[in-house]
């Protein structure tokens, strides 16, 4: 093998080592950023509150929510309305009793106190 082969070789190491770490340290930010972002969202559900739940979503008005009941909602208007007709007028309190992280997604199960 020739030094400039050598050389060549060693570079293309480096820089998948050097960007390999890069994303592990950017996994373990985004880790900790979740750490941190999921119990304020649980503990605004908690509060029964939907303009406290609110600042945690994106509300245009062209998105679809997908819930409990009913399955799907056209909007975010149509979503708070039934937020509070389904989670919060018939409860006292709710509070996620587990947090479940898959991939790139993260489910926490509620439980209501009534």
């Amino acid at each position: 093998m020739t030094l400039r082969k050598m050389l060549l070789t060693g570079l293309i190491a480096s820089l998948t080592l050097a960007i390999a770490s890069f994303q592990a340290a950017s996994a373990d930010r985004e880790e900790e950023a979740l750490r941190v972002l999921v119990p304020k969202i649980v503990d605004a559900w908690g509060t029964l509150d939907i303009s406290k739940v609110e600042p945690y979503y994106a509300t245009d008005a062209d998105f679809a929510y997908f819930d409990i009941a009913p399955m799907k909602y056209s909007n975010w208007k149509e979503y708070r309305e039934g937020v509070q007709k389904a989670l919060f007028d018939p409860n006292r309190s709710i509070k996620a009793t587990q947090a479940t992280r898959r991939q790139f997604l993260r489910i926490t199960t509620p439980n209501s106190a009534d």
